[in-house]
């Protein structure tokens, strides 16, 4: 697996699906090696996380410029290594996948590509400020394999001439766990102490009895959390006085965030404690979370907010009407051209909040029966067991037609 993030930089939604899905694939009986790049210098160049080993010999580009030599380096690793797997797996259709393409690897390894990303953050709408951006096209006609998880990057990529029998539809499933907490702290102490042991993580996460949390997760960036979301909260202040928000998360726009909560003092209301490696125990004291953009945290925070019984504020998209097909009525929408439609679905959910809770439990329910993880484990090892088998009969028949002298 080539992944551009992977742990422990768990800031971006793409690095948390890796992580999950490497980790399923292993437990599912897959041998998996995960190369990514380290972004700096006194990270350690090897590391095991989750019994998965991870290499990180090369160094992550951080200019434009700097992008060819990544290429080069990356495509050098891979002429020593790529012979000890049977498959390369890029989960991202940008630099790795085009420098995969271009170079020459063993007929024995296949070389499959995963569509990420949704909104004007997915990958096909990311290529024409990408060095070779203008080639993906052709690599993707001559790769094993390209994995689509959404229905608008499928069509996109058809348009451009993709070949059908290249194409595999995988979509991203819900985990299955354990029941969520029971938010009536009258009910069971649980609900007290989760929050508790999060107020000893970090100081920031401290609540009163009865504070009501909205948890925003993603980049805090022009693809995630903007100051839209930051706009949407004090006018919600005047009749939640004790209401929280906690931004999980980091970015270029975190110093900008912050200069505006301190502006209208309400600093003490909002929570910036950074990057977690798991969401579970967020999402056990949340009462509400909002997916601040059809650009971001549809591919793991989505997904893993549904499985976690949570109230869902959504952006409005065709992403997001497609994950949600026949079961719309059960999440709070917002149109995320319009500021002030953000503050309405959070009032309204609020408003609301016991009924948004039964449909949350709902929710989960419903999508754990339509697209369990499970299912998308079990297509990825279908898909990679097919092509390795493939590649093997395919190097017996010509080891037949051509035996060595």
């Amino acid at each position: 697996m080539v992944s551009r993030h992977f742990w422990p930089h768990l800031w971006s939604d793409a690095a948390c699906r890796d992580l999950r899905l490497a980790d399923a694939l292993h437990r599912a009986g897959l041998g998996i090696e995960v190369l990514t790049p380290r972004y700096s210098s006194a990270w350690p160049e090897r590391l095991t996380i989750r019994e998965l080993p991870v290499e990180r010999p090369l160094a992550a580009p951080q200019t434009p410029w700097s992008v060819a030599r990544y290429q080069r380096h990356l495509q050098s690793w891979l002429t020593a290594n790529a012979g000890r797997f049977d498959i390369v797996f890029c989960t991202r259709l940008g630099e790795e996948f085009s420098a995969l393409m271009q170079m020459q690897l063993p007929p024995s390894v296949c070389r499959v590509g995963l569509h990420s990303g949704t909104g004007d953050a997915a990958d096909h709408r990311v290529w024409a400020s990408l060095r070779g951006g203008k080639r993906m096209p052709g690599h993707l006609a001559k790769a094993d394999a390209v994995v689509v998880s959404w229905a608008s990057a499928q069509r996109a990529l058809l348009a451009i001439g993709t070949p059908v029998n290249r194409m595999h539809r995988i979509d991203i499933g819900v985990i299955s766990g354990a029941t969520p907490a029971d938010r009536d702290a009258s009910v069971s102490g649980s609900l007290r102490r989760q929050r508790q042991a999060l107020a000893e993580i970090n100081g920031d996460l401290e609540l009163d009895r009865d504070s009501q949390v909205i948890l925003v997760c993603g980049q805090m960036g022009p693809a995630g959390i903007t100051m839209s979301v930051a706009k949407a909260f004090p006018g919600l202040l005047d009749t939640w006085p004790d209401l929280r928000l906690w931004l999980i998360g980091d970015g270029p726009l975190r110093e900008r965030l912050h200069a505006y909560f301190r502006h209208q003092s309400i600093r003490q209301n909002v929570a910036m404690p950074g990057t977690f490696v798991d969401f579970e125990e967020l999402f056990a004291v949340a009462d509400l979370v909002v997916v601040p953009s059809p650009a971001d945290a549809l591919e793991d925070t989505l997904p893993a907010a549904v499985a976690a019984a949570v109230p869902l504020v959504v952006p409005d998209s065709p992403d997001t009407r497609a994950y949600f097909a026949g079961l719309e009525s059960l999440v709070e929408w917002f149109n995320s051209a319009e500021e002030a439609s953000l503050e309405r679905a959070i009032r309204d959910s609020l408003i609301r909040l016991g009924g948004r809770r039964i449909a949350a439990r709902n929710l989960r329910r419903e999508l754990l029966v339509r697209r369990p993880y499970q299912q998308t484990v079990t297509a990825y090892k279908r898909l990679f067991d097919s092509l390795a088998d493939a590649n093997r009969e395919r190097r017996i028949a010509d080891s037949v037609r051509h035996p060595a002298r």
